[in-house]
C-alpha cells in the first residue's frame, strides 16, 4: 500500500562500517514557523458533584480525573476566586471534561450552582498556537524506544508497535539503523506537545502513520486511508496516589521472597474510593484467595481489569451490572495477602497480565466515513504546511 501526503519521514539508512557496529545516535530538529494544524476536538463528558464538609473544588475536581495543571490554570483566575468562597455544603460544582491525546483530562467549562442559581467560571487564557516540530533520530533498538526517548508516552509509543502489527507493508521491529523524522505540535519535550505524524520510508515507498483523535476523543494511530488501531481510554483507578510496588521482580512483603509483581500497588488511605480504569461489565465481585476482596470488569473488547484488597465493594457492584470508566467500583483496603491499605491493580489482555504504566490496550480500527472526511482535511493542512523533502 503507497500512502500519500506528508508528515515525517523515516527513512532506512545503509550505515557504514564493520558489520554489528552500533549507529551513532543523530539527532536534527527542524522548526517549522507555520502554526500546528487544528486537531479534531474532542467531546466533553459533562460532570455535576456535590460539596460535603471539607471539600475545595481542587479537590473534588481532581477526584473526578481532572489534571492538575488544567484544574490550576482554571482555579487561578482571580476574577472567579470570589465565586469559589461562597462555595458551601450541598451546592454543586458542574464542569464539563474532554480527555487530551495524551490521555489526561482538562476542562473545558466549570459553573459553581449555589442557592439554585448557576455561576460560571472564567475559562483560562488559551495557551499560544505552537509551531511545528520535526525531529530526525536513527533507530538503535526499537522504535518505541527512540520515541519515549523523544518524551513520546510509553503508552503513545507502545501503540505505535501495534500499529506496525497490524501493517502488512511493515515489519513489526524496523531494523537499526532506520532515519526517523518525525512531527511534534511544539517542542517534544513540552507537556502539552503532540506526536501527529510519522513516515517511514521502505524500498523508496512511503509509509505514513497519523496520530488521530476524532471528535469523541478516541485516539487513532492510521495510514492515509484510515486504517490502523484505536487506543482503548483508561483512566487512573486512583488519580493522586503513591505507587508502592510497580511492574517487575520484587521481594514479596507477606512471603519474604523473590516474585514478579504483575501489577500495580496504589497506597491510599483505607476506604479510599477505587473508580473503574475502563467500562465494561463486572465479571466477578467477590472474595477471590490472595486478592481478598476483588472486582474485575470485562470490557467489550475483551481487555479485563482487575482491583484487588477491597475494603468493599460499592452499592450495586455486582456480576453482570454495567460500569462506565471512572465510576466508584469500591473502596481501598486490606483483604486478602495484604500488609496494608492499598489497591492491587491488574491488565489483562489476551488471557496475559500486560503493565498498566506503559501499554495502553489498541485494537483494529478504521476511521467511521464522518471522520474520514476530517481526517483527510487534517491531512491535506498538514501536507500543505510541511511538504515532503
Amino acid at each position: 500500500m503507497k500512502f500519500a501526503g506528508a508528515c515525517l519521514v523515516a527513512a532506512f539508512a545503509v550505515v557504514a562500517g564493520a558489520a554489528g557496529a552500533t549507529p551513532a545516535r543523530n539527532i536534527n530538529i527542524k522548526w517549522n514557523t507555520g502554526a500546528a494544524p487544528a486537531l479534531p476536538q474532542p467531546k466533553c463528558v459533562l460532570h455535576r458533584v456535590t460539596v460535603t464538609r471539607g471539600d475545595s473544588a481542587y479537590t473534588l475536581l481532581r477526584d473526578a480525573g481532572v489534571d492538575a495543571g488544567s484544574v490550576m490554570r482554571w482555579l487561578s483566575q482571580p476574577t472567579d476566586a470570589h465565586v469559589l468562597r461562597r462555595m458551601r455544603p450541598g451546592d454543586a460544582l458542574s464542569f464539563c471534561a474532554a480527555q487530551t491525546l495524551g490521555g489526561g483530562t482538562h476542562l473545558t467549562s466549570l459553573k459553581l450552582i449555589h442557592d439554585q442559581a448557576s455561576q460560571a467560571l472564567s475559562a483560562p487564557r488559551p495557551h499560544a498556537e505552537r509551531g511545528l516540530v520535526t525531529v530526525g533520530f536513527t533507530i538503535r533498538h526499537s522504535l518505541a524506544r527512540e520515541l519515549r526517548h523523544q518524551h513520546v508516552s510509553s503508552a503513545l509509543a507502545m501503540a505505535v508497535h501495534e500499529y506496525l502489527a497490524h501493517d502488512r507493508d511493515l515489519p513489526t521491529h524496523l531494523p537499526a539503523g532506520a532515519r526517523i523524522k518525525a512531527i511534534f505540535s511544539g517542542a517534544p519535550s513540552h507537556a502539552r506537545s503532540r506526536l501527529l505524524c510519522l513516515d517511514v520510508t521502505l524500498h523508496k515507498h512511503h509509509h505514513r502513520i497519523y496520530h488521530y483523535v476524532d471528535g469523541k476523543g478516541a485516539q487513532y494511530l492510521v495510514g492515509s486511508h484510515g486504517h490502523g488501531v484505536r487506543m482503548l481510554a483508561m483512566i487512573k483507578p486512583l488519580p493522586h496516589a503513591r505507587i508502592s510496588s510497580g511492574w517487575g521482580w520484587r521481594i514479596n512483603p507477606v512471603l519474604k521472597r523473590r516474585e514478579f509483581h504483575k501489577g500495580i500497588d496504589y497506597a491510599a488511605p483505607l476506604g479510599t474510593p477505587i473508580r473503574a480504569a475502563m467500562t465494561g461489565t463486572v465479571d466477578m465481585a467477590r472474595w477471590h484467595g490472595n486478592y481478598g476482596r476483588l472486582v474485575e470488569i470485562r470490557s467489550s473488547h475483551g481487555v479485563v481489569t482487575r482491583y484487588g484488597h477491597l475494603h468493599r465493594m460499592a452499592h450495586g457492584i455486582h456480576n453482570g451490572v454495567h460500569v462506565h470508566a471512572g465510576e466508584v467500583i469500591g473502596y481501598v483496603g486490606s483483604t486478602g495477602l495484604s500488609t496494608g491499605p492499598h489497591l492491587y491493580f491488574e491488565l489483562w489482555e489476551h488471557h496475559k497480565r500486560i503493565n498498566p504504566l506503559v501499554h495502553r490496550p489498541a485494537i483494529s480500527a478504521s476511521l467511521s466515513r464522518k471522520d474520514r472526511h476530517r481526517f483527510s482535511a487534517y491531512v491535506h493542512t498538514l501536507a500543505e504546511q510541511v511538504p515532503l523533502s
